[in-house]
């Protein structure tokens, strides 16, 4: 197996997915067919689930020809990602019945110098979630950097956050008892502030989320120019990134039910 991703906003991005998934993801494989690189996995404590999709047309090479699972430790793929130079590809090797990812930054660039690594590669027995499709009663779309600033300010004064949808607006309000102490927060979003809102006819929704997981969630809005976000009563909230030529990272997380 050999798989190239090409210097620039490709290898920057796929730095920063690891950057960050390795935040509440410690371990989990990279699946590798003939059509594309699939990760999925959840958080520790079991409420956060995600997905990833690289397409075969995304990566400059991509040669796989057949399934191929090789388990990672996300914080040592990572460090190993940070002595990555701007204009470094990154080749990623493996052999049949290895043990270990061979992964090499070259430069064509005079000055940068090549470097080589290799990745212990780990038994990780986990069971892939179906995750089916479903059509959600509120799709919006917007900014990502809006959505990424609103929930950081919100995590300043609580731990959760009550997101509202109606055929109005988007509303979020900090609602726990640390309020009490630390202040309270609201954000309504507006028609104007959203690419696309689309809402079931009379549809009001409201649901509870833990702000220290969205706000992992959300610093993922730096590897796409707009975050996608679904909202259904009683369902994961899900929110959905494009990385280009149809590759995806996806997040679902379950909504809370504390009394307030």
């Amino acid at each position: 197996m050999i798989v190239v991703i090409p210097e620039g906003s490709k290898t920057d991005k796929f730095a920063a997915i690891f950057r960050y998934l390795k935040v509440n993801i410690q371990e989990a494989n990279l699946i590798f067919d003939e059509e594309r690189l699939y990760m999925q996995g959840m958080d520790s404590s079991q409420i956060g689930l995600f997905e990833l999709v690289l397409i075969k047309d995304w990566f400059e090479k991509y040669e796989v020809t057949e399934p191929v699972t090789l388990g990672i430790n996300c914080e040592i793929l990572y460090k190993m990602l940070n002595c990555l130079e701007k204009t470094q590809k990154i080749i990623l090797k493996f052999e049949a019945l290895g043990d270990e990812l061979s992964i090499s930054f070259i430069s064509s660039e005079k000055g940068v110098v090549d470097k080589y690594f290799v990745l212990p590669l780990m038994d990780i027995n986990t069971q892939l979630l179906c995750i089916p499709d479903v059509d959600y009663t509120a799709d919006l779309q917007l900014k990502g950097p809006i959505f990424e600033k609103i929930i950081e300010q919100l995590s300043i004064f609580a731990d959760t956050v009550k997101i509202s949808c109606n055929d109005k607006q988007v509303s979020l309000k900090t609602t726990n008892e640390s309020s009490i102490l630390l202040g309270q927060m609201e954000v309504n979003i507006n028609f104007d502030d959203m690419n696309e809102y689309l809402i079931e006819e009379e549809a009001d929704i409201s649901l509870s989320f833990s702000l220290k997981y969205l706000n992992w969630m959300v610093q993922f809005a730096h590897l796409s120019n707009d975050m996608n976000i679904h909202f259904m009563e009683d369902t994961p909230i899900k929110i959905k990134y494009d990385i280009e030529n149809n590759s995806y990272i996806q997040f679902f997380l379950a909504p809370q039910y504390d009394e307030f």
